[in-house]
């Protein structure tokens, strides 16, 4: 029961820290870009207009606010870092790696190999700033997330 507890409080404050975290920088993001203000403004009010609660029937109808969430979260990653660990046997970047060996997506290489874009296993905070994944990577722009949009590979994001 115990380990239960302790599980639970891990994930809880976890989560608390990461959702918040996330919501703090896209505040900021939002503070800093007024023509994203201003359209968030204009989206809020046409889906929610004058009503007191927002539920979840409105987020679906709310896709602008979805691109900025997910452009604050590809700027500054809640989770900067993933580590894997290998189901089978393999070699990366010249080195055998045996079966389950734990692998840091923090590899040392990755500054050096910064522009190579070849690497697998690299940063949550360095993969979503490479020039090869987003044009324009250091540029907070919501619409490279609408819909029509190529998405990035799910590895990279």
């Amino acid at each position: 029961m115990e380990d239960l507890i302790d599980d639970f409080t891990t994930f809880f404050v976890a989560s608390q820290e990461t959702t918040s975290n996330a919501l703090s920088f896209m505040f900021i993001l939002i503070h800093q870009h007024q023509d994203v203000l201003n359209k968030l403004k204009e989206e809020l009010e046409s889906v929610v207009g004058d009503s007191k609660t927002v539920d979840h029937e409105y987020l679906t109808h709310l896709p602008y606010l979805e691109q900025v969430l997910l452009e604050s979260m590809r700027l500054y990653p809640p989770v900067t870092g993933v580590n894997r660990e290998s189901v089978k046997g393999m070699t990366l970047g010249g080195y055998d790696i045996p079966e389950h060996t734990n692998i840091a997506r923090s590899l040392p290489s990755a500054i050096s190999d910064y522009y190579d874009c070849t690497l697998p296993q690299i940063s949550n905070y360095v993969a979503c700033r490479l020039p090869c994944h987003f044009h324009e990577p250091t540029r907070f722009n919501p619409s490279r997330w609408r819909e029509e949009n190529k998405r990035p590979d799910p590895f990279v994001y």
